[in-house]
């Protein structure tokens, strides 16, 4: 199967993208689900910064920095015990720091890759963007845009776009930056996220 190639540059537009009904087709900085993260990464320095969900280890996640011009940071969740170490989720992330403009700036990145991703994608179902309250905050001040783009009726299969807000209780707590995040999650984890992962 031909790989897509999606490319977020500078103004995050995407320079690559036809209609494809497999998310697989899909890469960010060359790589995709299915991939060995051990083709891009150094296995020690993946194994040095494995972190877990609450309530199962079956895979695990990985945030590494990323030496490029459309993110700073890579995260890629694999399935844990894996030799092979198979990408099953992957995201690229930019942070807004300014929280004076973090959520305007972010939401303009998001509006133009929406822009893109909705005209070349047109043939899945496609969530509308809506201001949520963020589950895991309780003072109930940070909030989330995200968009999804459902591979199949079951929403297991999609690519995700958000921008985050924290608020500043949580920010303060866990110091955790405003983002915005691309990413692509495969049948198997986004089940097990859904299912297991916060037990």
């Amino acid at each position: 199967m031909n790989r897509l190639l999606l490319i977020l540059i500078l103004t995050l537009s995407i320079q690559t993208l036809v209609k494809a009904d497999d998310i697989r087709d899909f890469q960010i900085e060359g790589m995709g689900i299915g991939d060995s993260a051990l083709d891009f990464f150094n296995k020690k320095k993946i194994d040095n910064k494995k972190t877990y969900y609450p309530s199962s280890k079956n895979f695990f996640r990985v945030t590494l920095n990323h030496n490029s011009d459309s993110y700073e940071k890579i995260q890629l969740h694999i399935k844990n015990n894996d030799p092979r170490y198979i990408i099953q989720a992957i995201s690229g992330i930019i942070y807004f720091r300014d929280k004076l403009v973090s959520e305007k700036e972010c939401l303009k990145k998001h509006n133009e890759i929406n822009k893109n991703l909705s005209s070349s994608l047109s043939n899945l179902k496609i969530s509308k963007a809506k201001k949520r309250v963020l589950e895991q905050d309780k003072t109930g001040n940070s909030f989330h845009f995200t968009i999804y783009y459902d591979f199949n009726d079951e929403g297991t299969e999609y690519i995700k776009l958000g921008c985050v807000m924290y608020g500043s209780e949580y920010f303060e707590k866990f110091k955790y930056i405003d983002h915005l995040r691309l990413g692509f999650n495969s049948k198997n984890f986004s089940y097990w996220l859904q299912n297991e992962a916060f037990e």
